[in-house]
């Protein structure tokens, strides 16, 4: 049977958590050192929350930035979670 609070832990939206859980924080580190552009991006990613989505004083221009920040096919957060996840 799993760990309770292990599992609980899954069902965050904090990405240090989950990084933590997922053993995929050395990976990040790494990358960031070496990579600038990929930093800039997780750091414009780690600015998010939950309720991010309901803030109305968002701008078009920062939902774009967060949009290319995740997205981006080289310097992405999101294909490089693809690669370490």
């Amino acid at each position: 049977m799993p760990d309770k609070e292990l599992v609980k832990k899954f069902y965050t939206h904090r990405l240090d958590t989950l990084l933590s859980i997922s053993d995929a924080k050395q990976a990040l580190h790494a990358r960031t050192e070496i990579d600038p552009q990929f930093s800039i991006n997780w750091n414009t990613v780690c600015g998010w929350s939950e309720a991010s989505r309901y803030d109305h004083e968002t701008s078009e221009t920062q939902a774009r930035d967060m949009l290319a920040a995740v997205a981006d096919p080289q310097y992405g957060v999101l294909p490089w979670l693809k690669t370490v996840w």
